[in-house]
């Protein structure tokens, strides 16, 4: 078997207009699909004042706003005892059950012999009708904000949203299961407030569903990031009544792994099932004045309060809460795919063993060198190791240059449009002279190196992360079947017109990582800012042959060796 090079050849048949036609289709049309995902779902108009009592609006959720976030309520001060007081009246005008759970509690994270503060929370319950026997919901949001903010966004919306909510319950259909509403108390203080009701509050003591809503910042849809063990139902049931809010076990995957926490922490651990929901835009106005209620828009709470009041009313329909099951899922533009959790591994294996057969069939074929495979490989990520050591440099290097930027700690996040593109430019232009460099490079070498260490990534991260494994197998799904094509045309050369499948067999890759890296590049700190950059990287190598065509290179018509 002969190990001289595959020819390089242009594919002549087709014209050089031709040519240029499909590169600026491909382009255009994988751009398009890029922007369709980052646009992701549009917010829902808001629902005026004046809708039927059983529907959600937002008017009327922005009235409770406009009290809750008018000034800063920071646990001990006396606006904050006024929005409890607030709070107690709007839940007792639907009819509800109304506690008041006074409590010192120690801060654990202290470790110091004295109550870290005595919390205040606001505990109410509407009883299901004519002793219905359905499964109890809770709907829970914290009702304390920072000194430095007036908290409209952290959290009073989702408060705000809360208190439409039962109103639209107690004026809609007869409830099915008891529900229950809980602001907690001191969230911003080590979440002292929720882990007084799992400690000790009667009703904690029950089983049911939580339904936890927070926030990062004062912008953006709402995203549903972290799910309880066993909780693969409750994302079924979000994909039912609500699928337009984002989820992914991919977030929840990597949510669990930081050092963050929210109350749907301590009533998890309480061994409540449920769903934790925040919007994370916006977060440069996180816990500072900007948190204002003119910045928190309609379409939000009305997204937030269509959410709720939907997956309320479907889930307490529930006789009991279903057997465990764990889930991946993720969202491709408008749907929601999620499969079993435990297929993780064999698809890997499956894919994996897919690409192995592409590559050695390929071998036997003549149309690529098994060492210029793992070549390719190295040289790529050789390339993408420096591109992302540039992103990794780019925070401390802009505190070099700029020292204002010095005060600004490294935990904050990276939620400025012009930084995340300069990082994303910068990571595209270090991989774009390394691929220039790769431009004589036989495409299916060039193609078979990018999907290695794909392949690598993903059987390890579908044993070791099986939630993020789906960014990983999908795209080397697509790699693969194109593999599989081009090494099963023999010696036919491969006309340009034929070239967009490269685009096709991108597809998966423009679908999933797109979403994933405007979310990272929003919420992770800035001294993780190479994580989403790695992803980038990862995905220009796997689209490394197509990425040279669209340049202008042109693609090798014949694949065969001399």
């Amino acid at each position: 078997m002969s190990d001289t090079a595959p020819t390089a050849g242009l594919d002549r048949t087709a014209s050089s207009r031709a040519s240029s036609v499909a590169r600026w289709v491909t382009a255009v049309l994988g751009l398009g699909v890029i922007l369709l995902v980052l646009r992701g779902s549009p917010l829902p108009e808001p629902v005026p004042a004046s809708a039927p009592g059983e529907r959600f609006s937002a008017e009327r959720a922005r009235e409770h706003l406009r009290f809750i976030g008018a000034e800063p309520h920071a646990l001990g001060t006396p606006r904050h005892a006024a929005v409890r007081d607030y709070l107690q009246a709007r839940l007792r005008d639907v009819g509800a059950e109304v506690q008041i759970q006074r409590e010192p509690v120690f801060a654990p994270a202290q470790g110091i012999p004295r109550p870290a503060a005595n919390v205040e929370n606001v505990v109410g319950r509407l009883r299901a009708k004519d002793g219905a026997k359905g499964t109890a919901v809770m709907l829970v949001a914290h009702y304390d904000s920072v000194p430095t903010g007036p908290g409209a966004s952290d959290n009073g919306a989702a408060v705000a949203s809360i208190l439409e909510v039962a109103r639209a319950l107690q004026q809609g259909p007869a409830l099915a299961g008891d529900v229950l509403f809980l602001f907690t108390d001191a969230e911003e203080q080590h979440l002292l407030g929720s882990t007084a009701f799992a400690a000790s509050h009667p009703w904690a003591r029950e089983s049911g569903v939580v339904l936890n809503v927070d926030a990062r910042g004062n912008a953006g849809p709402l995203l549903m990031f972290e799910v309880s063990p066993g909780g693969g139902w409750l994302v079924r049931r979000l994909g039912e009544e609500a699928p337009d809010v984002g989820a992914g076990s991919l977030f929840a995957a990597v949510y669990q792994r930081m050092k963050n926490a929210t109350d749907f922490t301590a009533l998890r651990q309480g061994g409540w099932q449920g769903l934790n929901f925040a919007n994370v835009e916006g977060t440069q106005a996180y816990h500072s004045r900007k948190e204002t209620v003119d910045a928190v828009s309609n379409g939000l709470l009305q997204q937030q309060g269509d959410t709720l009041l939907a997956l309320t009313r479907r889930i307490s329909r529930e006789a009991s809460v279903p057997e465990g099951e764990e889930l991946i899922y993720f969202n491709v533009g408008p749907l929601r795919v999620h499969y079993p959790r435990s297929w993780a591994v064999p698809l890997a294996v499956v894919w994996g063993g897919l690409f192995v057969f592409a590559i050695f069939r390929a071998r036997q074929r003549k149309q690529l060198r098994l060492w210029a495979v793992l070549r390719e490989s190295a040289v790529l990520m050789l390339v993408g190791f420096l591109a992302s050591s540039l992103a990794r440099l780019a925070w401390p290097l802009l505190r070099a240059l700029q020292p204002g930027f010095r005060a600004l700690s490294r935990s904050e996040t990276q939620d400025n449009s012009r930084f995340i593109l300069a990082v994303v430019l910068w990571v595209m232009a270090a991989m774009g002279v390394g691929l220039y460099l790769r431009r004589r490079a036989p495409v299916m070498e060039l193609a078979a190196g990018g999907c290695v260490p794909w392949a690598v990534i993903c059987i390890a991260v579908s044993i070791v992360l099986p939630g993020a494994s789906a960014l990983f197998l999908w795209p080397l799904a697509g790699m693969v079947l194109l593999l599989l094509w081009l090494g099963g045309r023999g010696t036919e050369p491969l006309p340009q017109w034929h070239v967009p499948l490269w685009g096709l067999a991108a597809l998966p890759l423009l679908l999933l990582l797109p979403n994933v890296l405007a979310t990272f590049y929003t919420v992770l700190p800035l001294e993780r800012a190479a994580v989403p950059s790695d992803l980038l990287m990862l995905g220009i190598c796997l689209l490394a042959p197509g990425w040279l065509w669209l340049a202008g290179r042109g693609l090798p018509c014949c694949l065969l060796y001399t």
